[in-house]
């Protein structure tokens, strides 16, 4: 009688930190179910080799990427949309976190986590689940919602290329909040949301609060100031 074979999950490792990859792969080499496919020295190799490997999952230093990180994950999802992405950070970012998410990585790990953890969450992502804090996920869903509600606004339909987050800011400035309001509300520093809106001023080509108003909202409310 001839017995199946168990599927390996084909992991993927993109520069990490030497003293928790060699941890890591000492407790890899004990799992059954899952299976280093290669190691990656340098960064510029990465595109090369996931597009001919296809691996299950890549594990990807953050830091590593910063830079271009959004382009990154946007070719990997054109050219191995089978690949599933887990990101390792240096602290709890939880903007970064979000951004990350919206951008299609199914997991976010510290890099101070166990390998244990590690496993775990490449298990429950090739599983087809989301790993990441209960307070980033918590954001992930309001921006989610944000959006849904947003999109029932033919006017917040108009504003092209924005992130969920980014719109998740414009839709309560369209509710007439202040910056610090805004903050409060998403859990986030006044200053993060003045990122944001930078953010949405760059892609509008604006740069004034108003000018949002006019250009993408329709008229301002009465009294609204300019800076906020």
């Amino acid at each position: 009688m001839c017995v199946a074979q168990s599927r390996q999950i084909r992991t993927l490792f993109s520069p990490l930190d030497m003293s928790f990859l060699l941890h890591l792969c000492a407790e890899l080499e004990q799992q059954r179910d899952i299976r280093l496919t290669c190691v990656l020295r340098r960064s510029a190799e990465l595109l090369q080799v996931v597009r001919e490997l296809q691996p299950d999952i890549l594990l990807l230093d953050c830091g590593a990427h910063d830079q271009h990180q959004r382009s990154l994950l946007e070719t990997i999802r054109t050219t191995a949309a089978h690949t599933k992405v887990i990101l390792f950070f240096d602290c709890d970012a939880q903007d970064a976190i979000i951004d990350a998410l919206e951008h299609g990585v199914r997991g976010c790990l510290l890099k101070t986590c166990s390998p244990e953890c590690c496993l775990r969450a490449i298990r429950a992502v090739d599983g087809g689940d989301m790993w990441a804090g209960r307070k980033a996920l918590a954001q992930l869903l309001d921006s989610l919602m944000a959006q849904v509600r947003a999109a029932q606004e033919p006017a917040v339909e108009r504003i092209p290329g924005l992130t969920l987050r980014e719109l998740e800011v414009v839709v309560r400035i369209k509710g007439g909040m202040t910056n610090k309001e805004v903050a409060r509300q998403l859990g986030i520093s006044e200053t993060t949301v003045k990122t944001h809106l930078q953010h949405v001023f760059h892609k509008l080509h604006i740069s004034r609060r108003v000018e949002l108003w006019h250009r993408a909202l329709g008229s301002a409310p009465l009294g609204m100031s300019l800076m906020r």
